[in-house]
């Protein structure tokens, strides 16, 4: 389905009190997790792991996202949104506090399944809930808005855990990823959750774990998620490998193009229609990688995240738009869930299968193939439009 508006036309309100609350509660949440981002590696080895054990610890917290979201995204349709986005910060809370109290590697990854258990209860149902709010004129410019608040998280909050952790201690970290968990769940409480399950004349129906309507961009959101599981897994050791001194600016760059163009592309996805955001954004993600095989200074690093970023950046909120689109009010949970588990799918593949290529190749034939899976899902993207058009 494609929105377009008349330009002409006065825009109804899209600051209200709860899009402004959701957005802080994002940020706080975000804030909580983005903290540990950069320096939990470290804690691993502090109480005994090795490199391979990082990876597994690492790997512990996307589990529970990718199994659970689904069925969290059917909850949030029977039950409602804001009681889980409560459970998914209190359990934030209560994961960044445990912390303190981990002795073992067996305890972290069980504590790290729990703590991706809130992720996956508070990312689904606050997606379906800014979908329910968002008026319909405004929705790609506030998907837009709403992952920008993420996007500003992990810009500042990950150095200022290191800085944290150098100057004062773990136990010091945790309580300030706590205090920021407490934080979202202290401005998610004050939201007003207008969804309402439907009631029938036999009570309240069974949401479907799957929203077909769903399935097509689940798809090309793996397709995406894919570039960046091996951005976060392999970029690192390329600037190593072509010796480009503080790699970290690439990722300070890329976030401040993100929180950009996600901004632009939600406003240009509601005028202009989704497809003319999705398609330029998957091909300019796929260009990334492979101008990313060439970088071999700074400066390259700097363009690769200005190409990379307004990609993803526009590509990935609108395709969270484009699915609330296409299905209905009741399955709006859902499909976010379907969606959320799409991307971690994603990195996934990016950051285990690709490492296999890595392996047995090279780093340029490894982003080769990076940019060709965005590529798939652009010509999918494209056949599925050509479909519909043809059908209407």
């Amino acid at each position: 389905m494609t929105l377009k508006p008349q330009l002409n036309q006065g825009l109804p309100k899209l600051f209200t009190h709860d899009f402004v609350f959701i957005c802080l509660s994002r940020l706080a949440f975000f804030g909580s997790m983005s903290f540990l981002l950069a320096v939990f590696p470290l804690y691993v080895v502090k109480i005994g792991g090795d490199e391979s054990d990082i990876g597994v610890v690492i790997g512990a917290f996307t589990l529970p996202i990718v199994i659970l979201s689904p069925f969290v995204g059917r909850a949030a349709d029977e039950w409602g949104r804001k009681g889980l986005m409560l459970a998914g910060a209190a359990i934030f809370f209560v994961a960044a506090i445990l912390y303190n109290f981990v002795g073992s590697l067996l305890l972290l990854i069980t504590l790290r399944i729990f703590h991706g258990s809130g992720l996956s209860m508070f990312n689904t149902a606050s997606s379906a809930y800014v979908a329910d709010i968002a008026p319909i004129e405004r929705r790609g410019e506030a998907m837009g808005y709403f992952g920008m608040v993420s996007n500003l998280a992990l810009a500042v909050a990950p150095a200022l855990g290191v800085i944290v952790v150098n100057q004062y201690s773990f136990t010091t970290l945790f309580i300030l990823s706590a205090f920021s968990a407490l934080t979202a769940l202290a401005t998610t409480a004050v939201l007003r959750d207008k969804y309402r399950p439907p009631v029938t004349s036999t009570g309240r129906p069974h949401s479907a774990l799957f929203q077909k309507a769903a399935i097509f961009p689940s798809l090309v959101m793996t397709s995406l998620s894919v570039t960046w599981g091996a951005v976060v897994s392999f970029f690192i050791l390329l600037a190593m490998e072509r010796s480009i001194h503080n790699p970290g600016y690439f990722f300070t760059a890329y976030a401040v193009v993100l929180i950009v163009s996600r901004t632009i592309a939600g406003i240009l996805s509601d005028r202009l229609g989704r497809e003319a955001v999705i398609i330029p954004g998957l091909a300019m993600a796929a260009f990334g990688m492979w101008t990313l095989c060439a970088a071999d200074s700074m400066s390259m690093l700097l363009v690769v995240a200005l190409i990379y970023g307004i990609g993803f950046g526009a590509a990935q909120p609108t395709l969270m738009a484009f699915t609330v689109d296409r299905v209905g009010d009741e399955g709006r949970g859902s499909a976010m869930g379907m969606l959320g588990a799409s991307f971690d799918v994603g990195i996934a593949i990016g950051s285990i299968i690709l490492g296999f290529v890595l392996q047995y190749t090279n780093f340029v034939i490894m982003f080769i193939i990076a940019g060709l899976i965005p590529l798939l899902g652009l010509i999918g993207f494209l056949f599925v439009i050509r479909k519909n058009h043809k059908t209407k």
